[in-house]
């Protein structure tokens, strides 16, 4: 079971200078940043809205990568962020798949693994 936090195409396309250093069709970077951006277990939006009230304002998931994944609320939209403090706002939540659930994010957001 997996929770993944799936990136937009519209937020690659505004990488900076920086971030487009990066190889983003690299096989490596992509399972780096599938592994971070994934989540054991089921968690729905009403779940992720509890870890951060129970977190009084921010949650921490444990992603595959073995790094924190947080979130946070803006008003009523969760907010996840790195270790970096890129951010990225949920922007469609709760697509139901077998073995879990695919949120979709408008930001980038990375792993800080080499």
């Amino acid at each position: 079971m997996g929770t993944v936090f799936v990136i937009t195409d519209s937020a690659f396309e505004t990488m900076s200078d920086n971030e487009n250093a990066v190889d983003i069709t690299q096989a490596e970077f992509k399972k780096r940043l599938l592994r971070f951006l994934t989540v054991p277990g089921r968690l729905d939006d009403h779940a992720i809205r509890k870890a951060i009230e129970k977190g009084k304002g921010t949650a921490s998931f444990a992603s595959l990568s073995g790094e924190n994944l947080k979130a946070k609320l803006d008003g009523d939209t969760i907010v996840v962020f790195d270790s970096w403090n890129n951010s990225a706002r949920v922007i469609a939540s709760n697509f139901y798949h077998k073995q879990g659930f695919f949120h979709i994010v408008d930001g980038l957001i990375f792993s800080t693994e080499e």
